[in-house]
């Protein structure tokens, strides 16, 4: 077995999050690995471990020919919301990225539709909301690769920042694996807890809104939060804003409906905000709102309760003080998925409401 080399001196224990300044260096053979951390503030929102388990890593642009590689070894999955206060996607994955310690490389880095689009949502493990949220076309991806795959004795590690941001909120999610037989690397932070437990300096508090039993949840999702703060966010209604023209359509992540209903959850109120939102900043602008549903259940029936959705986020803008005479009810069921409808994944994004641009007016 060959010595290991300054690129692959890495623990055998999995992905260790600091946010302690001037913590001390872990001893070779500890409980610590390829530091990356999360900004200050950032909340904890999830997390899953696993001794011995499989998990897809990013390494090209993901799609049905690929882009994944499904690594084996100890896994950690840690998954963050914070403001995105002007942040980007790509400015947070990017910074979280520099954390790493020196001689980790960069395998892959992706922006917005680049990663893959729909596809980067069933390619990889995303930890359930409300723990992470994921727009497809506004996130990043940056894999970092620590040690040497394919020699004798040795194998790579690898950590896979996900950050996207959704309506006035950043989610991040650190992935981690560490193979079996990588060698020992000592860290330039160390965690005083233990290595499973929650990371230190993050607030242990899971952002509100979603996983509730009962609650079906469109395409992404957001935690539920200051709606002020959000509508004030004007740098996300410009993104948002810019979307719209760009695509023609914008799907409202994070509404959530009880199942089988019209009635919208409380965690839906960022989303409504912010599509007020946007709306106010675009007097001139004219919209279709427009339900989808998934395939389940008979085609009329989809589209009653898509017509019945559409009207009640028409309501609620309407009530935010939108004209009425801007927005127009619309529904076509299931008759427009965006992706397959064969898998629950599947059928949770194709469920959902969108602005269609009719007239920008400006």
């Amino acid at each position: 077995m060959r010595a290991a080399g300054p690129k692959g001196r890495l623990g055998v224990a999995l992905l260790m999050l600091a946010l302690a300044p001037g913590a001390t260096a872990l001893a070779p053979g500890a409980a610590g690995a390829l530091t990356l951390a999360p900004p200050s503030g950032a909340v904890a929102g999830g997390q899953r471990t696993a001794a011995f388990d499989q998990v897809a890593i990013a390494l090209d642009r993901l799609g049905p020919e690929g882009g994944a590689r499904t690594m084996a070894g100890r896994v950690r999955i840690d998954a963050f919301a914070l403001p995105a206060d002007g942040r980007t996607p790509a400015a947070l994955a990017e910074a979280v990225a520099r954390t790493a310690p020196p001689g980790v490389e960069r395998a892959f880095a992706c922006v917005d539709d680049a990663c893959g689009g729909v596809d980067a949502r069933f390619a990889l493990e995303i930890l359930p909301a409300p723990a992470m949220r994921l727009d497809t076309a506004d996130m990043a991806i940056v894999t970092l690769r620590d040690g040497d795959d394919g020699g004798e004795g040795e194998a790579a590690a690898y950590a896979m920042v996900v950050a996207s941001r959704v309506v006035g909120r950043l989610f991040l999610q650190i992935t981690a694996v560490v193979p079996e037989g990588a060698p020992a690397r000592t860290s330039t932070a160390q965690r005083d807890t233990d290595p499973d437990g929650p990371v230190p300096g993050a607030t242990g508090e899971a952002p509100a809104g979603g996983g509730v039993d009962g609650v079906e949840a469109g395409l992404g999702g957001v935690a539920a939060g200051s709606a002020a703060g959000v509508a004030a966010q004007t740098g996300d209604v410009a993104a948002l804003r810019a979307r719209l023209l760009r695509d023609g359509h914008l799907p409202l992540e994070g509404l959530d409906f009880d199942s089988g209903t019209a009635r919208m959850s409380t965690s839906s109120a960022d989303t409504i905000e912010a599509a007020a939102a946007l709306l106010a900043a675009s007097p001139g602008m004219t919209v279709w709102v427009v339900g989808h549903s998934d395939t389940s259940g008979d085609l009329l029936s989809n589209i009653a309760l898509s017509r019945e959705r559409a009207r009640a986020v028409f309501n609620a803008l309407v009530e935010r003080g939108i004209s009425a005479d801007r927005l127009s009810i619309h529904a076509v069921g299931p008759l427009a998925p965006l992706t397959s409808n064969a898998a629950p994944e599947g059928r949770a994004v194709n469920r959902r409401v969108e602005l269609v641009l009719v007239r920008d007016g400006r």
